[in-house]
């Protein structure tokens, strides 16, 4: 029932920008700030970092070229995002309006 009133309420901040504070073991503790993608029965999924694509031409060293063999047009290069799939039992708290 908890749990259902907390992921309730959590679907107000739905892509908004939000930090979550974590709690671990042995008193260990992460927070995550990212955009509220998706909300689960056990977990939240947060997109810390959006993936960029860029054509070749533009692109730094460090981008990846997944279209090298598919076609004969100049291929974008990808740079990945990061996603962080928190399990809701472990949050501790959440500011949604951060200042």
């Amino acid at each position: 029932m908890v749990g259902n009133i907390f992921s309730d309420n959590l679907k107000k901040f739905l892509y908004k920008t939000v930090t979550i504070h974590t709690v671990g073991c042995n008193d260990n503790s992460v927070d995550f700030t990212g955009t509220l993608a998706a909300i689960h029965e056990d977990y939240v999924t947060l997109i810390l970092t959006l993936g960029v694509v860029r054509k070749h031409d533009e692109s730094p060293k460090n981008m990846i070229n997944f279209n090298r063999t598919y076609n004969n047009s100049p291929p974008c290069l990808y740079k990945p995002g990061s996603i962080a799939d928190i399990p809701i039992s472990k949050i501790a708290a959440i500011v949604h309006y951060p200042v």
